[in-house]
């Protein structure tokens, strides 16, 4: 009698992978696929180089302090323009670092260098006698409380703010 149970489950499990691997067979599709052949040039990523080489779609900027190509929203400090009103299209590309600008500063932090928005070449700041003021003939960057970036004396800039969420509710189940 075991002989016979010993085979019943043979035969089923014979007929189960069976009909699983017809199954299978059966519903995948007969996708012909071309040959893949490696391309015989390389392909360059990035080829909208600026005249220093940085990849400008790739976020790349030159900049003169560093003397390397960098991605100015990584290693800078962003300052937003002070004139972009609530509602204005403009707002919502705050986030995408289409209108804002960046600070690089130099390792010994007496030179500053500011990346505008639609602006190719950077604009070079010395520091000035009062410490955390650097400037040139039309620009003045204040890093002593606000970040403020002005030009010819009117504030163009200022640091970006950080949002404040507010909680609406609680998700703490009230023990009654």
């Amino acid at each position: 009698m075991n002989f016979i149970n010993a085979m019943k489950t043979i035969i089923y499990l014979f007929f189960s992978v069976f009909l699983f691997s017809s199954c299978d067979f059966i519903f995948k599709k007969d996708e012909k696929s071309e040959p893949v052949f490696p391309a015989k040039e390389k392909v360059v990523l990035g080829s909208d180089l600026d005249s220093n080489g940085c990849a400008i779609s790739a976020g790349y900027r030159w900049s003169e302090l560093r003397n390397d190509c960098i991605r100015v929203f990584e290693e800078g400090f962003r300052l937003n323009p002070i004139n972009i009103e609530e509602g204005n299209p403009e707002e919502n590309e705050l986030e995408d670092n289409d209108v804002s600008g960046f600070v690089v500063f130099n390792s010994e932090k007496t030179k500053a260098e500011i990346f505008l928005p639609y602006q190719e070449k950077s604009i070079l700041l010395n520091e000035k006698a009062t410490t955390g003021i650097y400037g040139n003939e039309n620009w003045e960057l204040d890093t002593r409380k606000d970040w403020e970036l002005k030009h010819r004396g009117v504030l163009k800039f200022t640091a970006a703010k950080a949002v404040d969420l507010k909680i609406t509710g609680s998700d703490q189940i009230d023990d009654e």
